[in-house]
């Protein structure tokens, strides 16, 4: 019989697991990459990130997992019971000391406040591993990136243009830097913010 593709693939790709009352943020396994591929062949997810093709095949998935996560602190976002809905993480720049916050959603789970619910979770883990800064940003016209950001305490430090590997063409950029509080060192938000 066949291997399913992606059977080659480590069984967890290392990352801590984070917890929200609603949200599990986990290690990537070689099982995600048909759930990954199912939520990202849609132009209305990728449109939004930066290194992402479109469209979007079980391929991608498991290269993915097996060249990309791997060098970089990613989770699986997923909902309590199980489902994946996305997947979120913390890479570190050539540019800058600094890690740089990165997530999205499959389209079905938009608008019930997992973003900012995931996002929270890995900037408590950056705090927690020492990290002073963390910086993040959105495509022009993001609201919904914009508004997750916000609420995190992100502030605009500038404006640039980033490759937008699903639409083929350069973009403009909002960037965006978020400090380590000063006092508790949490940024996480509250469930359903």
């Amino acid at each position: 019989m066949d291997e399913p593709p992606g059977s080659d693939l480590p069984r967890s790709i290392a990352a801590t697991t984070l917890r929200s009352d609603r949200l599990v943020l986990r290690p990537l396994q070689a099982g995600d990459a048909e759930a990954i591929a199912a939520l990202l062949d849609d132009v209305e997810v990728v449109r939004w990130t930066s290194r992402i093709p479109h469209p979007y095949r079980l391929a991608d998935a498991v290269y993915f997992l097996t060249e990309i996560a791997p060098r970089e602190t990613c989770w699986g976002i997923a909902v309590a019971g199980g489902a994946l809905a996305g997947v979120g993480g913390l890479a570190a720049r050539a540019d800058a000391p600094d890690v740089e916050l990165g997530y999205w959603l499959g389209r079905p789970f938009w608008g019930r406040g997992y973003a900012t619910e995931a996002a929270g979770l890995m900037l408590d883990q950056a705090w927690s591993e020492g990290r002073a800064r963390v910086l993040s940003g959105y495509f022009d016209g993001n609201l919904r990136s914009r508004r997750v950001l916000g609420k995190l305490g992100f502030r605009e430090v500038g404006r640039s243009t980033r490759h937008n590997l699903a639409l083929g063409r350069d973009l403009p950029h909002v960037d965006m830097l978020v400090e380590r509080p000063a006092a508790s060192g949490s940024a996480a938000a509250a469930p359903g913010g």
